[in-house]
């Protein structure tokens, strides 16, 4: 058996029938969006970023989400770092199933092996907790294929190319900060990958993280906070968040996160 299968094999004992229910909700909701975004794609009226936080909100409520922890990222700019839950991996889904509508710009033909996934809970979780102030979220990730490229750029997304991505990074962080009069967040997974996955281990378990978010954090001078996720087998979404010290390096600020992972997660 491969390690996607192991993965969604381990997620599938973890989730519960009112989990499973609660994600059809979330899948469904999620497939709405998708929808609206990509019929209405070249429309110059369509706000997908409107549509794309209706959608986190409405995701936010199917998963009682609740939070734990100061917050006070709203008055200054910061980075933000999360485990990265593979959840999505249950209820995924081929846009070529939609009722999209067909035209120049999208070729149907395309999508047919195109498969979506739940939009991130971090992602989500940051929207709420910043109300919804569209413009000061920005997750950092791989790029999508299209038509997702451009439904992320709509969304304040910065969509990375393999390969090294610092400078990108650093000089967007920048840029944006200077060019913004409200406090900015950059949203980045440090394993790369989802936790457990590629290490053998269950999924609350983090993998190594990679530097460069403690590197962007020192050299742009930014505070680093952490969104821990986890949920128990009813879909109930929680999540801690920790102010770290960034003297205390990276390996501290990893272990921080296990031992809370280890401590909070609400078991079967």
């Amino acid at each position: 058996m491969d390690k996607e299968s192991i993965y969604i094999q381990k997620l599938s004992q973890y989730v519960n029938t009112e989990g499973r229910e609660r994600l059809s909700k979330i899948k469904r909701e999620q497939e709405t969006f998708f929808v609206d975004a990509i019929n209405d794609i070249h429309n110059s009226n369509n706000d997908i970023k409107l549509k794309f936080y209706k959608c986190c909100n409405e995701i936010s409520k199917i998963t009682n989400l609740k939070v734990q922890g100061n917050d006070d990222t709203n008055n200054k700019s910061s980075i933000i770092i999360s485990n990265h839950i593979g959840l999505a991996k249950l209820i995924k889904f081929k846009l070529i199933d939609l009722p999209l509508k067909s035209h120049s710009s999208v070729n149907m033909k395309d999508l047919e092996n195109n498969e979506s996934y739940i939009l991130r809970i971090a992602h989500i979780i940051a929207h709420i907790l910043k109300k919804n102030i569209p413009v000061n979220i920005h997750p950092i990730t791989i790029r999508y294929s299209y038509p997702f490229s451009i439904i992320c750029s709509e969304s304040s997304f910065l969509l990375l190319d393999e390969g090294n991505n610092f400078n990108k990074i650093k000089n967007y962080i920048q840029a944006t900060i200077k060019n913004c009069k409200i406090p900015q967040h950059f949203i980045i997974f440090p394993e790369a990958r989802t936790s457990g996955k590629y290490n053998n281990k269950g999924i609350f378990d983090l993998d190594t993280f990679h530097t460069g978010f403690y590197e962007l954090a020192k050299q742009t001078q930014l505070p680093i906070f952490s969104y821990i996720q986890y949920f128990d087998s009813n879909v109930n979404f929680y999540i801690d968040i920790i102010k770290h010290n960034k003297q205390n390096g990276i390996d501290s600020i990893r272990h921080d996160m296990q031992t809370r992972l280890l401590n909070k997660t609400v078991t079967k």
